[in-house]
């Protein structure tokens, strides 16, 4: 079996057991109905739970979500595809967390996010279409059901190396990419903003952060700084010469924020002249 995690610097070998609930998939809120979270195989019908809990947000918080971490073995190529098409349509961001992996069908879903981000250590793995005959419960190549989903993930703009490799990969086998397979992919060192990513551009980077008040994402974009549901002007940044780490701060209603992206210390403060508090981030 080819294993190799998707890392600018080292492979990492995972297996599928390691994505957890081999079940139908489940969409679960985080960071305040900011995001949600897919985990499970991929059945029929699953756009439609997706599409439910994405307007539950909007219904209840007045916003909706605007990203989805994905965490799933693949499945149904049809609801594959309904659940790709629904993100594209939305143009949510996809995300494969830190101990997640994105493999067959799900990848194409994937594909769709409007941006795609992973980290380090994230198992984005392709391999061919394949079914089993419900008669005699032997598999064989489906390579209608190949070629179709490497014409949709040509026009949502992956690049020809992952196609390939999707296309020449078994069913039976699975082949985990590399940061190198697909250019232009966001890759989070542990909420580390990579040097060629200055405040001005308009790609987003992102890291989740831990508090009292519990578990939330911060991105960072041309927009300024979105924490939780709220957004904040981006008044001075550095990269640090010591950790590489990004430093970028600005104005809060009753104080100061600073976000802290990568280095060994990822954080969040937020200052109100008298206390200063500190959230940990990765």
């Amino acid at each position: 079996m080819k294993s190799l995690a998707i890392t600018t610097a080292a492979a990492l070998i995972a297996g599928m057991a390691a994505f957890g609930s081999a079940e139908a998939a489940t969409f679960e809120p985080i960071a305040r109905g900011k995001s949600l979270v897919m985990s499970g195989k991929v059945v029929p019908g699953d756009v439609f739970m997706l599409d439910a809990a994405a307007r539950a947000s909007c219904d209840a918080r007045g916003y909706c979500p605007e990203r989805i971490f994905l965490n799933s073995p693949g499945g149904n190529f049809d609801a594959g595809i309904e659940l790709a098409e629904f993100i594209r349509r939305w143009g949510i961001h996809t995300v494969v967390g830190e101990t997640d992996g994105c493999a067959s069908i799900c990848v194409a879903i994937f594909a769709a996010g409007s941006n795609k981000v992973a980290f380090p250590t994230s198992r984005i793995g392709v391999h061919s279409a394949s079914f089993v005959d419900a008669y005699t419960g032997q598999s064989g190549e489906a390579l209608e059901t190949t070629v179709l989903i490497a014409r949709y993930m040509k026009q949502l703009g992956t690049p020809d190396t992952v196609i390939t490799k999707m296309i020449l990969t078994p069913g039976d086998d699975i082949t985990w990419l590399t940061a190198n397979d697909w250019p232009g992919l966001e890759i989070i060192h542990a909420g580390y903003v990579a040097p060629e990513q200055p405040q001005t551009t308009a790609t987003s980077v992102s890291m989740t952060c831990s508090g009292e008040r519990g578990q939330y994402v911060v991105v960072w974009s041309a927009a300024g700084m979105q924490v939780r549901d709220r957004f904040y002007a981006v008044t001075g940044s550095h990269r640090s010469p010591k950790t590489g780490a990004w430093v970028a701060n600005g104005p809060t209603k009753y104080g100061t924020y600073a976000a802290v992206f990568g280095g060994p210390n990822p954080r969040m403060q937020f200052s109100n002249g008298k206390e200063l508090v500190t959230d940990q981030c990765w």
